[in-house]
């Protein structure tokens, strides 16, 4: 409700900050306050759930008639602090606007320049330190958290966070008030009631201003303590977890509600529990042996060699299912073959109802052939699947695992059979008709900017691809003669040429530019300094640069889906597009066409979520379908091609 525009002297009152103005004359306070000030002021204010003194203000007059604005002559600090959390200054600050309610005392002009000299020369702050003391002691009188937030109007959970603060560890509280520590430091600490832990993290990270930031200070309270986004609690799931009496910490001073998991024994006894029953119905399926693992890293899996799948014929019975299908397929193209070599003008609608069946028969034909792709009882005979963890939280199964004692017995498994060619892209043509070379080189330069960007986070495989390429330079066909043998180009122009702007909109590539300029920080200017600066790095720094190196090397843009040298990289890495890239509109539903966009609908939803939308305008069906697939986890072919090698067989 907006607060009437007359104001009388004396009147207490709250008003929308909105209102509120600096003071023209009024406020004996000159100097010009700082931003640091104001931040922590609206650090302070948001703490504390709001303004707790009422600021002192005159009516603005013109012509002789208030206006409906008011001047601030006495808390012009807290104005500017409480603009600053309106306009976003405090990360998670939320609840802030024009609207938001402050208390004033409404003076004459006379009456408010003596208020704000007083208020400036005999007025001393009290510590936020001794705030936090003073609410905790009024707590312990009183006994209900409720009521103290009652008697001062702020939220229960603005007491929490006093009370937590003022249980801070008494040596850092102490440093807090000498101004020895910041607010956001001693908050990070107080993540945790552990006093010895606090005073632990705090000394063990003197004399390191990176290792001292609140994020670097609170990573290192919880450090052995699984957050509510890891892995293994999305796969568990935070009810369940509770449910089975799991306690959580939460951070109080993070409006997100972020947390912490307290009982790490009782999650993985949950999540080992629900793989065993998934195992269960593998190992129904005939393997030698099924493992169960709540992690698995890429180390891991790599100890294991891959069993090759086989591919039977087809029984008469499928036979007959695919024989009527293929046949009208073959007739779809060349009807649609011959709409193009017409001189005739081709009719969009027909080509459109085509295309869209063409799509919906070859998806028949896929899940027919699926269902033929098998390993022979020689290979079940010595192979094993592992169940496991994905690192999005998904449960995953790796099928057709060998094991090094088994590998002589899997050789001679794997001499009966004809194999199917094992490939990092095991897409049938099919599958990407009317997606065009300018479309597919687009998506592959995302593919390849989320490449390079897991690459540099994954050391051993960056130096393993590096050894690759120097092996077969040094003992290959073509030897190259030079000092070292070893030539890097960047392909950032290549990859913004292929897809002007986007590339340079998606996270992956901000973080990497991030990651070079933080490298490009430190590096010295002086090529003579380079060498003996790089020897003198820590070998895992060292580890990184080069992992960040080989990874702005590679270059996975390619113009159809053939194998590329890139698929067996981005297998090793577990490249999951999903986490890098979505289909929007800009991205890839305004360029391609109906069918596919249909074809996208059914995969990640059903023929039934489809069939409403085949009838509608492109413009329309872009709309609906950018909604459905939103947060599905779909992708194209092009961009599960670098995810088949990962898991080859079934993985659901």
């Amino acid at each position: 409700m907006e607060h009437a525009s007359t104001y009388h002297v004396g009147e207490l009152t709250t008003v929308p900050l909105r209102v509120l103005t600096t003071s023209r004359d009024g406020n004996a306070r000159k100097k010009k306050r700082t931003r640091e000030r104001i931040r922590r002021m609206a650090l302070s204010i948001h703490m504390h759930g709001g303004v707790l003194q009422n600021l002192v203000v005159v009516p603005e007059v013109h012509d002789g008639r208030q206006t409906g604005r008011l001047e601030v002559v006495a808390g012009e600090t807290r104005r500017l602090a409480l603009c600053a959390l309106r306009d976003g200054w405090i990360e998670d600050a939320k609840g802030y606007s024009d609207d938001f309610p402050v208390p004033v005392l409404v003076r004459d002009i006379h009456e408010a320049t003596s208020a704000s000299t007083t208020e400036n020369i005999e007025r001393e702050d009290m510590h936020p330190a001794d705030q936090f003391l003073a609410f905790q002691k009024m707590v312990d009188e009183c006994g209900s958290i409720e009521e103290v937030a009652a008697m001062y109007g702020v939220s229960p959970l603005t007491v929490k966070r006093r009370l937590r603060l003022a249980n801070a560890e008494p040596r850092l509280l102490e440093l807090y008030r000498q101004d020895g520590m910041s607010l956001e430091q001693l908050m990070a600490l107080c993540v945790s009631d552990d006093h010895q832990a606090q005073w632990r993290v705090w000394q063990t990270t003197e004399g390191n201003d990176w290792e001292r930031t609140p994020g670097r200070l609170r990573q290192a309270m919880m450090a052995g303590e699984l957050a509510l986004e890891s892995p293994l609690v999305r796969f568990v799931g935070v009810k369940a977890y509770e449910a089975a009496g799991g306690q959580i910490r939460r951070d109080l001073f993070n409006d997100g509600n972020e947390g912490w998991i307290m009982d790490s024994a009782l999650l993985r006894r949950l999540a080992a529990e629900r793989l065993d029953k998934r195992a269960a119905k593998v190992r129904a399926e005939g393997w030698a042996w099924v493992e169960t693992r709540t992690e698995l890293s890429y180390h891991e899996l790599s100890e294991f060699t891959r069993a090759p799948n086989v591919r039977r014929s087809l029984n008469d019975q499928e036979q007959a299912e695919w024989d009527p299908v293929q046949q009208e397929v073959n007739g779809l193209e060349r009807c649609r073959e011959e709409m193009y070599e017409s001189e005739e003008s081709i009719d969009a609608d027909k080509l459109e109802q085509i295309e869209r069946r063409i799509a919906e028969l070859n998806g028949r034909l896929r899940r027919l052939q699926q269902t033929c792709s098998t390993w022979t009882p020689e290979i079940l005979s010595v192979a094993g699947a592992i169940v496991t963890v994905e690192r999005n939280g998904e449960l995953v199964v790796h099928r057709g695992l060998i094991r090094p004692k088994d590998r002589k017995a899997a050789m001679r498994a794997v001499e009966q059979p004809e194999p199917i060619r094992q490939s990092a892209v095991g897409i049938e043509p099919e599958q990407v008709r009317g997606l065009s070379e300018a479309v597919t080189r687009k998506l592959t330069a995302q593919q390849t900017v989320a490449l390079q960007r897991v690459l540099a986070d994954n050391c051993e495989v960056a130096l393993a691809a590096l050894a690759h390429n120097l092996v077969q330079r040094f003992w290959g066909e073509h030897r190259v003669v030079s000092a070292l043998g070893v030539q890097a180009r960047g392909c950032s122009d290549e990859l913004s040429r292929c897809d002007p702007p986007g590339i340079e909109q998606c996270r992956a590539w901000r973080e990497l530019t991030q990651m070079r300029e933080a490298w490009g920080d430190r590096i010295p200017g002086e090529p003579a300094q380079l060498l003996p600066w790089l020897i003198a790095l820590p070998i895992g720094e060292l580890c990184d640069l080069l992992a960040l190196c080989a990874a702005l090397t590679v270059n996975a843009v390619k113009s159809s889906l053939a194998p590329h040298p890139a698929d067996a990289l981005a297998a090793a890495v577990g490249l999951d597009m999903s986490q890098w890239w979505e289909p929007t509109a800009e991205s890839y539903l305004h360029q391609v066409p109906k069918a596919l966009i249909l074809e996208a609908v059914r995969e990640s939803h059903s023929e039934e979520a489809a069939a409403p939308l085949e009838k509608l305008r492109k413009d329309e069906l872009v709309a609906r379908a950018e909604a459905l697939l939103a947060g599905r986890g779909w992708l194209p072919a092009v961009h599960r091609s670098s995810q088949v090698a990962v898991t080859v067989g079934p993985n659901s």
